[in-house]
């Protein structure tokens, strides 16, 4: 016995009509589509706004991070400074904390999402270094840091108003924003060709 590919058009056998493929069917309905109106669009409250689309891109007004952060636990430098000796440790960033310029010819400890230091270059995850005594030696150069300038997006093409999404939206001054209006759409389904 040979089973019939549900993904490909073929007469049904019954009533002679031919019935549609899956592929075939699925472009009829997305052709039949038409995507919402964002000018139709009203604003909602945050509290409305859980699984709705936004009607049109947000951007922040401003930059997050405001300065180049690093994005992971290691040492700031300048690459150039990086040599055999190693480079003398010249300050411990925090996250939360204003560091200050960084000496030439020095390195400093860095921590995750912690401003990286006028004058630094380069990010070296800690993994990457060996610490003895008060000096760091850089073991495989170079990493990355995470810098500013950007702004976040928050775009509706990735958009189902989830809660990081509308925290993000509120933060950055653009809520309310308002949300495209909910697809409607009706199945029919019956037992023969319809």
């Amino acid at each position: 016995m040979t089973t019939a590919d549900p993904t490909t058009t073929r007469p049904a056998a019954a009533t002679g009509k031919r019935l549609l493929g899956v592929e075939e069917a699925r472009a009829t309905i997305l052709s039949a589509a038409t995507p919402p109106d964002p000018a139709a669009a009203t604003p909602i409250a945050l509290d409305q706004a859980s699984g709705r689309v936004l009607a049109s891109d947000v951007i922040a007004g401003l930059s997050m991070p405001r300065w180049p952060n690093s994005a992971m636990d290691g040492y700031a430098l300048r690459l150039a400074d990086v040599g055999a000796d190693g480079l003398p440790i010249s300050q411990r960033v925090a996250a939360g904390t204003a560091p200050a310029p960084l000496d030439a010819g020095t390195a400093a400890r860095i921590f995750t999402g912690a401003p990286v230091p006028d004058g630094a270059d380069t990010v070296v995850m800690q993994e990457h270094c060996r610490v003895d005594g008060d000096r760091v030696f850089v073991e495989k150069p170079p990493s990355t840091e995470r810098t500013s300038g950007r702004p976040p997006r928050i775009s509706r093409a990735m958009n189902r108003s989830s809660p990081p999404e509308r925290t993000c939206g509120h933060s950055t001054s653009h809520w309310p924003h308002p949300p495209a209006r909910r697809p409607s759409m009706s199945i029919r389904a019956c037992a023969s060709p319809c």
